[in-house]
């Protein structure tokens, strides 16, 4: 039994060891797999965070960028809001600025750009030399604008300022000018307007040229201020001066007109009578000193002086009534051949009236001239036979008008005028009845006999001299852009002993009737602020014209006699104008300016 159990004991005691050595293998496996896992674990942990760490890092990243757009964002913002406020200072600057200056277009006168062909036959003394022809042809142009600079609501400064005043194409070396106007080659030759060919002024002996050969391309044709006050208007500087209906001072500021009134003037307009009656504030009164650096009141002669002058008009809306009246004080101004004397307080006055009562308009101007010329520098005295030279108060101007406006279709105004200016009697040296003052060559009355006929004959720049005349035009609408205007005038001479070979030697009387003027004037608007004018006047001249057609010829030298003479019997001349308005000052253009009203009072 004890032999049985012994076995049975050693295989169990070696069973047991077995089972521990083979539970202590399994643990040590167990271990390692564990420690494997550890490692495996230790290891995903280590990738984890490296794939958490360069999440995160491109998180960071993206989310930075994000920060920098936001910043660069949030900087175009703020400068747009800068920028946004900078505009609106500025703005509110610019407004409060253009509230303040402003730059426009003056409304006293009109700015425009005009360019007219002008063809002119027998309208000059050379039609009086017998084998010679006299035609004249040139194109001219000219651009007047007239800017202002408002400063606030009272004050501004106004201006007109020629570019290219009436430049010949060409110059008068062109052929289509050489030899028939003067012979200047010069592309700056500027046409003044009324003159053809050169003259003589018998009385200065002064040689007038219808040209000006140093033109400058840009002249300031007037410079002046104008400051609205409490108690009136002022007005300061080198300024138009238009008045009435424009016999004497007018502006010349219109497409069809050449010359013109230039002042250097202290103006104050004031309705005083206003502190009195409210009603009275229509009554205008007018202070005002002109300084005279050219005679404009004597034969435009040169020679220093002043006047001074006050003025009142009235105006409603259907009635304009007024005058004025200036003292002339001229100091060495040419009275005939460089010899000087002087003006001392000569008065010159007007009257003038406007009156509406459909469908008429009732208009006339009165002026006159009257004085003394002294200080005559020898040997006028002894020539003349007297120390002085009076200037007699019939050196008048006086026009009168009636416009119709009838409501026929077709027809927009019939207009009768007549007046004249009174002439000199050259057989009295010591005494001056006329001629003193003429008719301002800007107011239109005709395109050939007063505009340049006339001028050529009395070698002046003036219109009507010596002269009267009766006029009737109608104004017809043919369409909406098309105007004809047919006219006839009939003129006369006012004394005979109308020109003089010098200062004391007349020629013969002439005969009274100057002639018969027929005119047309076609006006075409092609587009707005542009019109096509054409201009056809023929002069069926009479036994005044011409002689005095023969004198002129005589005095020149053209002809050795004045019965060698041969003068034309019907001069002609055509015209054909385009014309650009610039403004709104000229409401309608149908061919001229003689029914429009122009800026001679505070608009």
């Amino acid at each position: 039994m004890k032999i049985l159990l012994r076995p049975v004991l050693i295989t169990m005691l070696f069973l047991l060891l077995f089972d521990v050595n083979s539970r202590a293998a399994t643990q040590e496996e167990q271990i390692e797999e564990l420690k494997e896992q550890i490692r495996e674990i230790q290891k995903q942990n280590q990738e984890r965070i490296e794939e958490l760490r360069r999440q995160n890092q491109e998180q960071i990243e993206e989310l930075q960028k994000k920060i920098e757009e936001l910043e660069a964002g949030r900087e175009i913002e703020q400068r747009k809001i800068e920028d946004l406020t900078v505009k609106k200072e500025t703005e509110k600057g610019d407004a409060w600025l253009k509230h303040f200056i402003s730059i426009g277009f003056n409304p006293d006168f009109t700015s425009y750009f005009r360019t007219r062909a002008s063809v002119f036959k027998n309208a000059t003394f050379i039609g009086a030399v017998p084998n010679q022809k006299d035609n004249i042809l040139f194109v001219d142009s000219r651009l007047l604008i007239s800017p202002m600079i408002k400063i606030g609501e009272n004050l501004s400064i106004r201006s007109q300022i020629d570019v290219f005043k009436n430049i010949i194409w060409g110059g008068l070396g062109d052929a289509s000018v050489a030899q028939k106007i003067f012979e200047a080659p010069s592309p700056s030759d500027s046409f003044r307007g009324a003159l053809l060919r050169e003259v003589t002024d018998t009385v200065s002996g002064n040689v007038l040229s219808p040209v000006d050969t140093d033109n400058r391309f840009f002249n300031i044709r007037s410079l002046y201020m104008v400051a609205k006050l409490p108690v009136g208007v002022l007005w300061v500087g080198r300024q138009p001066f238009d008045w009435g209906l424009g016999i004497l001072n007018n502006a010349g500021s219109m497409p069809d007109q050449d010359l013109g009134s230039i002042v250097d003037r202290f103006e104050f307009d004031t309705a005083p009578l206003a502190l009195i009656d409210e009603r009275l504030e229509k009554v205008l009164f007018a202070f005002i000193a002109d300084r005279l650096s050219q005679g404009t009141t004597i034969s435009n002669n040169q020679g220093e002086g002043w006047e001074y002058g006050v003025g009142v008009l009235y105006k409603d809306s259907n009635l304009e009534a007024g005058g004025y009246i200036f003292q002339v004080f001229q100091n060495n101004f040419n009275l005939s051949n460089g010899l000087t004397a002087d003006l001392s307080g000569a008065f010159q006055w007007s009257l003038y009236s406007r009156y509406k009562k459909e469908p008429f308009v009732f208009s006339f101007e009165f002026q006159d001239l009257f004085g003394k010329i002294t200080n005559l520098e020898d040997p006028l005295p002894a020539t003349i036979g007297s120390n002085s030279i009076d200037i007699s108060p019939k050196n008048f101007l006086l026009a009168g008008r009636v416009e119709f406006y009838p409501s026929v279709r077709g027809v927009s105004a019939v207009v009768v005028e007549g007046g004249g200016a009174n002439g000199d009697n050259t057989t009295t040296p010591n005494k001056l009845e006329g001629n003193g003052i003429f008719f301002n060559n800007a107011y239109t009355i005709d395109n050939l006999l007063f505009k340049h006929i006339i001028p050529n004959l009395y070698a002046n720049e003036g219109s009507v001299t010596n002269s009267w005349y009766l006029r009737a035009w109608s104004t017809l609408k043919l369409n909406e852009a098309l105007y004809f205007t047919p006219q006839a005038l009939f003129a006369w001479v006012d004394q005979r002993n109308a020109l003089s070979q010098n200062v004391v030697t007349p020629l013969p009387e002439v005969r009274r009737f100057l002639g018969t003027e027929l005119e047309g004037t076609l006006s075409w608007k092609i587009l707005d602020h542009l019109y096509l004018d054409l201009i056809g006047s023929v002069v069926i001249a009479g036994g005044g014209l011409k002689d005095l057609f023969s004198q002129r010829a005589f005095i020149e030298g053209a002809v050795p006699s004045i019965d060698a003479a041969r003068p034309p019997a019907a001069p002609f001349a055509f015209q054909g104008r385009f014309v650009v308005t610039l403004d709104s000052v000229i409401k309608s253009w149908t061919g001229s300016s003689s029914l429009l009203q122009r800026g001679f009072y505070e608009q």
